[in-house]
């Protein structure tokens, strides 16, 4: 039976994510919101200076800086201000000895209740599964290729990005705040009772979404953006594209066709921070995944 001892409840990875951050610094002020007889809850606001920036990042996005070169980098001088970040960060939450985290972030895109798994493990699968059959708002995403597992999320045994939205940067959502407020509340109580060997029971088969590659705008001889997301896909997150289905609309007129031979499922759909990567969208395959069978 897998044991929580320290639980971890954190947002401003990224500084302009307000209701993440603003729900962290309520549960920091209201300590008997998040207090469970078998485990400790801690919080962590974590890119202050970006937080008081109301930006993103201040030098290079967090997110992407909890690989392991970087952690493990001697070369301190050389590093930006995320850079370290990282590091001292890395060293904190190991020595705290964090069992399970739950880090908040916002989307601009349609993504509802998304969580984000650190890992495949069996307890995070089987409390995923749990909240998508109480919460129709919620979805499971797991990323399998090592590009991504340079998050937050990812140097951490147990837990989940949970992804809210759409919201737009530096906007407290009421609706969104109240839901994840309910959604930290459901996982804490699901906590304390498999501390005690009595969690709810879990379904035995769920949907999970496997990111696979990012889709990119098209853009011209200059490398500006030529087409906008088509009408179609936009706000449409989780929902199916299928082959031949026109994914972008080119300001000249043509259109640009999904040209893979299977039906995907798109999320972060126009994404507004990753604009400046020019990335428009991830597709995501969709598994219905037996649970039990990773129980045994």
């Amino acid at each position: 039976m897998v044991k929580i001892n320290q639980v971890l409840l954190s947002a401003g990875v990224h500084g302009n994510e307000k209701t993440g951050i603003y729900l962290v610094k309520k549960f920091k002020n209201n300590q008997k919101l998040i207090s469970r007889n078998s485990f400790a809850t801690k919080t962590l606001l974590i890119n202050n200076k970006a937080i008081e920036l109301n930006t993103r990042y201040y030098e290079v996005d967090l997110n992407r800086c909890f690989d392991l070169e970087t952690i493990n980098s001697d070369y301190k001088e050389n590093k930006l201000h995320e850079q370290l970040l990282a590091q001292k960060i890395y060293q904190q939450v190991k020595e705290a000895k964090i069992d399970f985290v739950l880090d908040f972030h916002t989307s601009t895109s349609n993504m509802g209740l998304t969580l984000m798994l650190s890992n495949d493990r069996p307890f995070n699968l089987r409390l995923a599964a749990y909240l998508v059959a109480i919460n129709p708002l919620v979805k499971i995403v797991r990323s399998n290729n090592l590009q991504y597992n340079n998050r937050f999320r990812h140097i951490f045994p147990l837990g989940f990005t949970v992804e809210m939205g759409a919201i737009a940067p530096n906007v407290i959502d009421p609706i969104w705040f109240e839901q994840v407020e309910i959604l930290v509340e459901q996982i804490l109580d699901y906590i304390e009772q498999s501390n005690h060997n009595k969690q709810p029971l879990s379904p035995e088969i769920v949907p999970i979404y496997s990111m696979s590659e990012a889709i990119y705008f098209p853009t011209d001889s200059q490398g500006d953006i030529a087409g906008i997301v088509s009408t179609q896909l936009h706000g449409n997150d989780y929902f199916a594209l299928h082959p031949n289905e026109i994914i972008f609309n080119k300001f000249d007129g043509k259109k640009v066709i999904y040209d893979g031979t299977t039906t995907v499922y798109p999320i972060f759909i126009n994404e507004a921070a990753y604009w400046e990567n020019k990335i428009a969208m991830y597709l995501t395959t969709k598994e219905e995944k037996i649970i039990t069978s990773v129980l045994k």
